[in-house]
C-alpha cells in the first residue's frame, strides 16, 4: 500500500514525533510510505527511516506559497498514487483537504493533536471542510468529542486514536538516571521532579515554578528539572532568579536523550492548561514514574494525581503527597504507571492504523 502522510512542519515536538513513528512503523511493515511537510526545515531527519521518502518544506504565510505547494502536492500525489493520504495537525489537514477536493483517487484521514486549536475561526474551517475528509480522528476522546460538539467534526466519521511510543525506549535505565543526575549534580537523596515540554503558554511552566517555590521552601531536598526550549525561556529564567530558585530549578534545554532524563527523575509534573494527549505523561508512565498533572492530561491519570489548570497552591500538595510517599509505594504507582502505559505501544496503535487504511 501506498501511503502518504502530510504534517505542518518536521520540527521537534509531539505530533511530529508521533507522526514519524507511524511513518516508520508502516515503512518496517513492507508499505511504500512518503512524508510532505509544509513549513520550515526539516528538524528530524535524522529519526526517519532512509527508505520513507520525505519532501516539501518552505511554505511561506503568503496565498502565493500555499497555491505553490498545492500544485506541488497534487504532482507528487499523481505520480506517488497513494490509496491513504494521513494528514496531521491544523494547517495540513486544511491543505489536504483542499488536494482533496480536486483529486478524489486517495481516502484521507485528518488527525488533530489537540483540543485547543486557538480560536472559533479555526474550528469554523474545520466545520465548512469536514465534507472534504473521510474519516476525522483525534488523539484523545475528551478532544474528538468536543471537535463533534463544535460540529467541526461530523459524528458518524470521527473517532479516537491514542498516540504511540516504544515504550522499550523509555523503560527505566539506572544507570543512565544516575548519570543525569551526577551531571547536574542532583544529590542521592534530592526528590527530582521533571517536566519536559516546549517552554511556551500551552505547557505553562510558570504555574509549576510557583508551586515548587511554595514546596522548596519547605523541604530542602527537592529539586525540579525543565527539559525543553521555546520563547518563554527568558521570562521563565527571571521568574527563577526573583525568587531566588536557581540552585533547586535547572532549565536544561532541549534534548535529544530524553528517555536518560525520565529515569533520573523520581516523579513527573505536568503543568500545562491545554493538551491533546500529552505524549510526556505517556513516556513518563512508561518510564515507571508516578505523575501528577493537570486536568489537561486527566484522561490517561488517575484521579486522585489530577488538580486543575493553573492552580498552584492544588499543584504543590500533590506534589508534596508524592514526595511524602514511601519508597515502596513510590515505586507500586511508578509500576502501575508502567503497566497502564502498554496501551500506547506504537506497535498496537499502528495495528489500528494498519487496519484503518485497509478497510
Amino acid at each position: 500500500m501506498n501511503i502518504l502522510y502530510v504534517i505542518t512542519g518536521l520540527g521537534i515536538g509531539g505530533a511530529e514525533m508521533v507522526t514519524v513513528n507511524i511513518a516508520n512503523e508502516m515503512c518496517k511493515r513492507g508499505h511504500q510510505v512518503s512524508i510532505f511537510y509544509l513549513v520550515e526545515t526539516n528538524m528530524v531527519s535524522h529519526l526517519i527511516d532512509d527508505n520513507v521518502t520525505v519532501m516539501g518544506g518552505g511554505m511561506k504565510r503568503s496565498l502565493f506559497s500555499m497555491i505553490k505547494r498545492l500544485f506541488e502536492a497534487n504532482r507528487y500525489i499523481k505520480s506517488f498514487r497513494p490509496q491513504v493520504v494521513h494528514s496531521h495537525m491544523f494547517h495540513a489537514n486544511i491543505f489536504s483537504r483542499i488536494l482533496h477536493l480536486f483529486d478524489r483517487s486517495f481516502f484521507l484521514i485528518t488527525t488533530e493533536h489537540n483540543k485547543n486549536i486557538e480560536g472559533k475561526i479555526r474550528m469554523l474551517i474545520y466545520r465548512l471542510t469536514d465534507r472534504l475528509a473521510d474519516v476525522n480522528t483525534n488523539v484523545s476522546k475528551e478532544a474528538t468529542d468536543y471537535f463533534v460538539e463544535q460540529k467541526a467534526f461530523s459524528k458518524n466519521k470521527s473517532f479516537t486514536v491514542y498516540n504511540g511510543i516504544h515504550l522499550n525506549k523509555f523503560k527505566k535505565d539506572v544507570l543512565a538516571g544516575n548519570a543525569i543526575r551526577e551531571q547536574y549534580g542532583i544529590l542521592k537523596n534530592d526528590f527530582l521532579f521533571l517536566n519536559v515540554g516546549r517552554l511556551t503558554e500551552a505547557k505553562n511552566q510558570e504555574c509549576l515554578i510557583h508551586a515548587f517555590s511554595k514546596l522548596s521552601a519547605k523541604y530542602d531536598t527537592v529539586k525540579l528539572m525543565i527539559v525543553g526550549d521555546g520563547h518563554l525561556r527568558r521570562q521563565l529564567e527571571k521568574l527563577i532568579s526573583d525568587l531566588n530558585l536557581t540552585e533547586r530549578i535547572l532549565l536544561v534545554g532541549a534534548q535529544s536523550n530524553i528517555s536518560d532524563f525520565y529515569s533520573a527523575a523520581d516523579c513527573f509534573v505536568l503543568s500545562s492548561s491545554w493538551e491533546g494527549l500529552p505524549m510526556a505523561i505517556i513516556e513518563a508512565k512508561a518510564a515507571s514514574l508516578p505523575v501528577v498533572t493537570t486536568t489537561a492530561g486527566q484522561e490517561i491519570v488517575d484521579k486522585d494525581f489530577v488538580v486543575p489548570v493553573n492552580d498552584p497552591d492544588l499543584l504543590m500538595k500533590k506534589m508534596e503527597m508524592l514526595l511524602l510517599m514511601s519508597i515502596d509505594i513510590l515505586r507500586a504507582v511508578g509500576e502501575k504507571n508502567r503497566m497502564e502505559a502498554t496501551i500506547f505501544d506504537i506497535e498496537m496503535i499502528c495495528d489500528k492504523w494498519e487496519n484503518y487504511y485497509k478497510s
